[in-house]
C-alpha cells in the first residue's frame, strides 16, 4: 500500500509541475494537500532519478513576433554526414543552437530527424530553411510542415 501511495504522490506532482513549473512547494501542497516536505523530498528524488531534468518556460511566441512555426523533416545522407561531421548527431546538436530551433528529434523511419522552429515570417522561414538547413551537404531532402494551431 506504501508504494501505491507514493506513486500517487509523484504522479500528483508531476501532474502539477507540467500544468505550470513555476509554482513553489507550498502553492503545491494547497492545490494538492500533500505536507510541504514530502513535496520538496519528492521534487528533489525526481531530479536526482533524472525524472525531472529541467524546469522550463511555455512561451507565447506570437508576442515576441515569431507568427511563424513549422516542422521540418529533413534526410541526411549518413555517409556524407560521418564524413563531414564525424558522427550521427552533430548536425541536430548544431542546430538546436540556432534561436530559431526549438526542439530537435531523431526519427526512426522515413525521416532522419525532425526540427521545431519557429520564425517572424514565411519570408525568414524559408531563409532559414535555405541558409541553415539545405546548406549542409549531408541533407539531401527536406519536408516543411507549417504549424497552423497547437494544443498544449
Amino acid at each position: 500500500m506504501h508504494n501505491h501511495i507514493q506513486e500517487w504522490v509523484k504522479k500528483k506532482i508531476i501532474k502539477i509541475l507540467k500544468q505550470d513549473a513555476s509554482l513553489s512547494t507550498h502553492k503545491i501542497t494547497k492545490r494538492t494537500l500533500i505536507p510541504q516536505t514530502t513535496v520538496l523530498n519528492r521534487i528533489k528524488k525526481l531530479k536526482r532519478l533524472g525524472i525531472i531534468n529541467k524546469f522550463t518556460i511555455d512561451l507565447n511566441y506570437k508576442k515576441l513576433d515569431q507568427k511563424a512555426k513549422a516542422l521540418i523533416f529533413t534526410k541526411v545522407n549518413i555517409g556524407k554526414e560521418k564524413e563531414q561531421f564525424g558522427k550521427i548527431g552533430t548536425i541536430e546538436k548544431t542546430l538546436l543552437k540556432h534561436p530559431n530551433v526549438l526542439n530537435v528529434k531523431r526519427l526512426m523511419g522515413e525521416w532522419d530527424f525532425v526540427l521545431e522552429i519557429v520564425c517572424k515570417d514565411i519570408d525568414d522561414l524559408n531563409q532559414f530553411l535555405i541558409k541553415e538547413v539545405r546548406s549542409i551537404n549531408s541533407v539531401i531532402e527536406t519536408k516543411t510542415v507549417v504549424v497552423l494551431e497547437e494544443w498544449t
